[in-house]
């Protein structure tokens, strides 16, 4: 008998402290198909979350290959495939753009290949249609079309017969019991009813208990399974998952035009206002002014750190993400740099002329260049900490303001006080170093440290 690829020991999990199912020990082996049953509520969804990664067991152990799996172990993201009750499928994006992004970070795949997916999902001419035109159902199939890419050794599937047809939830039984007969292992939840040669079944129901299998039919005995391997090379290395997750949000972006230019008109709009609620006189403006431009470009950022992750936990594209076999830290960092790009760049070319609107000298608009260079990726890096501490939660918005604006108030104190010294003369060679060296500072701790905070709301979740 094969080893099994991943186990169970005494394993158990809850939900805000309460138990959902007894302790339960599996083995899931190659070439086998496992069915979680049980009414809502009996944690089905957690137990798969649980064996993909996402979620830590109350108790017991998940073991890999014959070994305990560590927090945030690489064999499980590397060869573990999970799709759970959200797809993560982007409404503006289309079809391919989507399965091109649930593809990345994993395996470099040509247009051809992945347009060869959707057609045999049945998305055939509706590749480069926005994926908000096509119908739930067809939304699944893009999903469901990362299937006919994958390799990962074992798949989880959670409900993944949601929204079919009759036509696809047949094409898709027939893709499962295929991809088993070639060794791969299959566990999927569902409330469909499924009656597959061999299918194990495993009730979860208050306690975790073991239901004899089916006998079926007798069939020809069939070939051994194809051996897996466990340490397929990655096709894609760690600075391509970077500029796949640049890319995508800077077309996300690009489509939603809207929050990309909010916070950029609200910066232009608070820095306008201030002269007509002060007074136009020239020299208290240019004394008050390097304040009013810092704490408007604070203030935009923040207006626009919130949704940093927001939208795609909504969509489960969070969970693909952090179960790339990429270090999350990185695909981290890219995020901030594209939110900085989209969000931060631009405040830092419109401000010589919003400075030159209130009077400020052009030595003083120079340090104020330099300090929003400097000072801006801070803020977008505390900031998406924030971010990902707060997502999920009510009224999150204050909270991460509440929760970011003493990490602020530093930047700001400094970025405005090197605009002044340079407009009274003074050098301020030593404030833009110090701005320098919390730069590094930020981009060398704040991605480990978010990283950290979206695995731990994912955990709760």
């Amino acid at each position: 008998m094969t080893e099994p690829l991943l186990q169970t020991v005494d394993l158990s999990c809850e939900r805000q402290g309460r138990p959902l199912f007894r302790p339960l020990s599996l083995g899931i082996r190659p070439g086998s198909m496992t069915r979680i049953e049980g009414l809502n509520g009996a944690g089905k969804t957690t137990l798969l979350r649980t064996l993909a990664g996402l979620d830590e067991p109350a108790a017991g152990t998940v073991l890999w290959s014959g070994r305990p799996r560590l927090a945030n172990d690489e064999a499980t993201r590397r060869n573990v495939l999970y799709l759970g009750h959200q797809p993560g499928i982007k409404p503006l994006l289309t079809p391919l753009e989507n399965l091109r992004a649930l593809m990345a970070g994993r395996q470099t795949v040509p247009d051809a290949a992945l347009m060869q997916a959707l057609a045999g999902t049945g998305l055939a001419g509706l590749e480069r249609m926005p994926a908000r035109l096509l119908s739930e159902g067809q939304q699944r199939r893009i999903a469901l079309a990362r299937l006919l890419l994958a390799d990962e050794p074992l798949w989880l599937l959670d409900e993944v017969f949601t929204a079919l047809d009759a036509d696809g939830v047949s094409a898709l039984e027939r893709l499962l019991q295929d991809r088993a007969a070639e060794g791969g292992a299959v566990v999927v939840t569902s409330h469909h009813g499924l009656d597959w040669p061999g299918l194990n079944r495993v009730r979860l129901a208050g306690a975790a208990e073991r239901l004899p299998e089916r006998k079926p039919a007798p069939e020809p005995t069939p070939a051994p399974p194809v051996a897996v391997n466990l340490r397929r090379p990655n096709t894609v290395g760690p600075l391509m998952a970077m500029a796949d997750t640049c890319r995508r949000d800077l077309c996300l972006a690009l489509r939603q035009p809207a929050d990309l230019l909010t916070p950029l008109l609200f910066f232009v709009m608070v820095v306008t206002l201030f002269p007509l609620a002060i007074g136009p006189e020239l020299s208290f403006l240019r004394d008050v002014g390097p304040g009013i431009l810092w704490v408007s470009a604070l203030l935009s950022v923040l207006l626009s750190v919130d949704h940093l992750f927001r939208h795609d936990a909504a969509d489960g594209s969070l969970e693909q993400w952090v179960l790339q076999p990429q270090p999350l830290y990185l695909l981290v960092l890219a995020r901030v740099l594209g939110h900085w790009v989209l969000g931060g760049l631009p405040l830092v070319l419109l401000a010589p002329l919003l400075g030159t609107l209130l009077g400020l000298s052009g030595q003083a608009l120079g340090a104020l260049c330099l300090t929003l260079l400097l000072g801006t990726p801070i803020l977008s890096l505390i900031g998406a900490i924030g971010a990902a501490l707060t997502l999920g939660l009510r009224g999150g918005g204050l909270l991460l303001a509440l929760l970011v604006m003493p990490l602020y108030v530093p930047v700001l104190i400094f970025g405005t006080g090197t605009v002044l010294a340079a407009q009274a003369g003074v050098p301020v060679t030593g404030q833009l170093a110090l701005m320098g060296a919390g730069l590094v500072m930020a981009v060398t701790l704040a991605p480990f440290a978010c990283a950290a905070a979206l695995r731990i709301t994912l955990s709760g979740r």
